[in-house]
Parts: C-alpha cells; sequence; structure tokens
C-alpha cells in the first residue's frame, strides 16, 4: 500500500486514539461518580438499565451497520448516499413499528417485572427513548466510517458516548449530588444534542438525496437484508455473551452483586474498547482493500499486531494492579470483584480475535458460519451463566463469559485457518509478550497503595512498556517513518 495510505491511517489512528485517551479519562470519573453516590444496588439498577441500552442499540440494527461498513466503501458517491437513504429508510419503518410495541401499557409493564426494575418506570422509558434515537445515529456513524471519515466518525462516537458523562459529571461538581433520573434525563438530552451535530456534519449528503437522488431502491434493501439478517443472531449472540452475565446475577441474586460485577467488567472492557479503536479505523480499508483484491493481508497483520500490543500490557498491568485501581474509584465494598477482576482479564484477547476472524468471514460472505458459531457461543454462555453463578457467583459470572470467548475464538480459528498469511517477523507477538510480562513484574513489586502512588505507578508502567517496546526493537523502521510523519504538523493539514 502506498504510504501516503498508511500515513492516512496512521493520523485516523492518531485522532482516534485522541478521543478514546479522553474517554478512558471520563470513563473512570464515570464510574467514581456512580459508585461513590449510588448504592451497589442502585448502581446494579443503573447497570441493567445502561446494559439494555447498549444491547438493543445494536440488536436493533438487523445488523445493517455491518452492511454501510462492509459493502459501502467500494461505492461510488451517489450509490452511496442512495444504498443509505434506503436501509435508513427501512430502518426507521422497523422502529416505529416496534416502539409503539413497546410502549403498550401492559407489554410495558411486563418488561419492567421481568426486568426486576418495576420502580423505575420513567427511567426505563427514559431508556427506550434513547434506544430509539441511539439507534439511528449509530447507523449514521457507520455511514461515515464507510465513507472513511474516520476523525469525524471518532468525534461523533465521542459525543454519543461521553458528552453526557461530562454533563454528568459538572452537575455532580455543581450539585454534589446525582439520582439514577438525573443520570438518564441528561443522558436523553446529550444525545438530541448530538444528534442535531450529526445531521450537521452530514447535511451535503442529505441535501443531495433531496435534491439528485430522491428515491429508495427496494432490491438494496433486499440485498442489505439478505447480508445482514443472518447476522442478527451473530449481533445478539455477542450482546448475550456480553450482557446476560449482569441480567442473571441481578436474577438469581440481587442487584448488589450486579453493581460489584459491572464495575469488575467494565474495567476489563476498557482494555477492549481501547484496543479496538485500530480495528475500527482499520475495517473499511480492509473491506477497499478485499474490493480491490489487494492489501487487506497487509492489514490484517497491522490489526492483529496494534491490538496485540494494547490487550497485551494492559491486561497483566490490570491483573497485578486490580485491587489497588478498585479502590482508586470506588469504595472498598467493591473488592469482591477482584477476583471476577483476576478471571475476566483473559476475555479481551479472545474477543479480540473472535472479532478479528469474524470479519475475515464477513468479507467472504460466510454470515451463516458466523451466525451458527455466535449461536453456539451464546448458548454456551447462558447455560455456564445459570449454574455456575448458583454455584460460584459473580466469579461464575466470569469463568462463563471467558471460556464463550475462547470456545468462539477457537471455533473461528479452525474455520478461518488457511485464509490469513502471518508475517511473524512484522508481528513479533513473542517480544511484545515478554514486554508486557516484564512490566507487570516491576509494577507487582512497586505495590503502590495510595491514590498518589496508584497513579503514579499506573503512568509508570506505560512510559516502561513503551520503552521495552523501543528495546525489543518491536518497531520496524517503515513504523518508525510512519510515526515520524505522523508526527509532523503537515500530516494535519
Amino acid at each position: 500500500m502506498h504510504k501516503k495510505k498508511y500515513n492516512r491511517i496512521a493520523k485516523q489512528i492518531g485522532i482516534s486514539y485522541f478521543f478514546m485517551i479522553i474517554s478512558f479519562i471520563f470513563g473512570p470519573i464515570l464510574i467514581f461518580v456512580l459508585t461513590r453516590n449510588l448504592s451497589t444496588a442502585e448502581y446494579g439498577i443503573y447497570s441493567i438499565l445502561s446494559v439494555t441500552i447498549a444491547v438493543l442499540s445494536t440488536f436493533l440494527t438487523l445488523s445493517l451497520n455491518s452492511f454501510i461498513i462492509t459493502k459501502l466503501p467500494g461505492q461510488d458517491y451517489t450509490k452511496r448516499i442512495k444504498s443509505m437513504a434506503s436501509i435508513l429508510f427501512f430502518e426507521l419503518i422497523f422502529l416505529v413499528f416496534l416502539f409503539a410495541i413497546l410502549f403498550i401499557p401492559k407489554i410495558n409493564r411486563t418488561l419492567l417485572s421481568y426486568l426486576k426494575i418495576g420502580n423505575y418506570w420513567f427511567e426505563f422509558n427514559l431508556a427506550l427513548v434513547i434506544i430509539f434515537i441511539g439507534l439511528i445515529y449509530y447507523i449514521l456513524t457507520y455511514y461515515i466510517a464507510a465513507k472513511k471519515e474516520i476523525e469525524l466518525q471518532s468525534f461523533l462516537s465521542f459525543l454519543y458516548n461521553y458528552l453526557w458523562v461530562i454533563v454528568l459529571i459538572l452537575f455532580f461538581f455543581i450539585f454534589k449530588k446525582i439520582s439514577i433520573k438525573m443520570v438518564f434525563s441528561l443522558w436523553l438530552i446529550c444525545l438530541i444534542i448530538s444528534f442535531v451535530i450529526l445531521l450537521v456534519s452530514i447535511k451535503k449528503d442529505i441535501a443531495f438525496f433531496f435534491k439528485k437522488t430522491k428515491k429508495i431502491s427496494l432490491p438494496i434493501i433486499k440485498k442489505a437484508l439478505i447480508f445482514s439478517l443472518p447476522l442478527v443472531p451473530v449481533s445478539a449472540s455477542a450482546w448475550i455473551i456480553t450482557f446476560s452475565d449482569r441480567y442473571m446475577i441481578n436474577y438469581l441474586k440481587n442487584p448488589a452483586l450486579t453493581g460489584i460485577y459491572s464495575l469488575s467488567y467494565s474495567l476489563v472492557m476498557l482494555i477492549l474498547s481501547f484496543s479496538m479503536i485500530v480495528s475500527s479505523v482499520l475495517n473499511p480499508y480492509v473491506s477497499k482493500a478485499w474490493s480491490d483484491k489487494g492489501g487487506h493481508h497487509i492489514l490484517f497483520n497491522a490489526m492483529l499486531k496494534y491490538n496485540l500490543m494494547v490487550i497485551f500490557p494492559a491486561s497483566v498491568g490490570l491483573f497485578v494492579l486490580r485491587k489497588q485501581i478498585i479502590t482508586l474509584i470506588s469504595g472498598t465494598e467493591y473488592l469482591l470483584g477482584s477476583t471476577s477482576v483476576a478471571i475476566l482479564v483473559f476475555f479481551p484477547l479472545f474477543a479480540f480475535l473472535t472479532d478479528l476472524y469474524s470479519k475475515n468471514l464477513a468479507l467472504r460472505d460466510k454470515t451463516k458460519l458466523m451466525a451458527l458459531i455466535y449461536v453456539g457461543g451464546g448458548l454456551l454462555n447462558i447455560i455456564l451463566n445459570y449454574f455456575l453463578i448458583k454455584a460460584y457467583g459473580i466469579n461464575g459470572a466470569a469463568i462463563a463469559t471467558t471460556l464463550s470467548y475462547f470456545f468462539m475464538a477457537s471455533l473461528f480459528y479452525i474455520a478461518t485457518r488457511n485464509q490469513f498469511s502471518w508475517d511473524f517477523n512484522f508481528l513479533k507477538i513473542g517480544k511484545i509478550a515478554m514486554a508486557s510480562i516484564l512490566m507487570g513484574v516491576i509494577i507487582y513489586f512497586i505495590n503502590p497503595q495510595v491514590y498518589l502512588t496508584k497513579i503514579l505507578a499506573i503512568i509508570a508502567a506505560v512510559i516502561l512498556y513503551s520503552l521495552l517496546l523501543i528495546a525489543f526493537k518491536v518497531f520496524t523502521k517503515e513504523e518508525y517513518s510512519i510515526i515520524k510523519h505522523l508526527l509532523d504538523h503537515k500530516t494535519y493539514i
């Protein structure tokens, strides 16, 4: 691939990580504010509602976002806008019909009873409105990513995920108190503001559709559904594996344990979220390279290397400092979840590999095989959760999540092992692992116990790991060249 394109990718990764670093700062602050002001039971209710938003905001896209990011990057401008408008039209019709049903009083009350949150009717219905608007927002951000406008997509994703968090934190510092009702009210208000900003950012595309295209294509909708519907079980199963543990802990145990486990899971999820920025940036380029029949193997190698460079050290660091980080962010009552963290730190690696292998199958239109593996993983997760949560509580949920992702990663590896061309001279996986372990051993002996030393230890670990990567010669000369271009101010002009 031409160096200019690599530099553009490097720039987009840099900007994406800029927003991710900001998110990385606000994420723990949000957890701090919530866990310090809500009881463990209230934090458990917040977790159930936020999980419901996350699950339905993804599941109800009908996996059309996968079609958008896989197929639209290779289309010309006119066809891309026509395709997007057609997909969006279908999604709106589907959502209006579905949410009209969900707001029927009897159905609404039944859902509240099933989730065991009957006293939170107002917050639940706010969550439903958040889901409706968020779904349209979510699909449109994938359209922006398909146009390779990753900088804009990163900014809009940041607004979607963290504008309400920033405002909530400001409210906390002003009024010194928050409630669950305030949390979801601010979430909805900020989502509406973000949605208006998104519409303004694509106003030229909207104007082009109404001036030039003005038509919805049923064949495009049909093609998108044929591609996407087999992936619905994939999305459903993925979210079952990710979030069913919270629902089942709440159902089989109590909201307090749900809150404690949610904190443990959130800490580990930060690792996966931070690492997957690389995949998000490279994904449209992989799709375009596949369409052009060249270069996708190079990008898959880059995706693997740069994700592992984040997952390995972050997992080791969190494992070693899990108790210190829990008490840094929350109270000592959450230390019960430290064992869960120790188990969960293995799942980001398996989750990433599952995503990597599934991207390869999606490019080859092997969506039915993907669905079978994900459904198998989802069923396994439900069964394991039921028995392991009963026997071992929140640690059982952690075991179920880790084993489910290991199961899926193994099946995806078997299905795709002959479809990748790995360059181990470029990957240097052994050196990345060695640098991570050495960093972990050093911070283990530091063993920070007070607030300041905990923060300094985390910063020192990042610096130490970076120096070890350089010492072990993990980067090639071409990578150093790209980094140099990325740091050059001309790259941003």
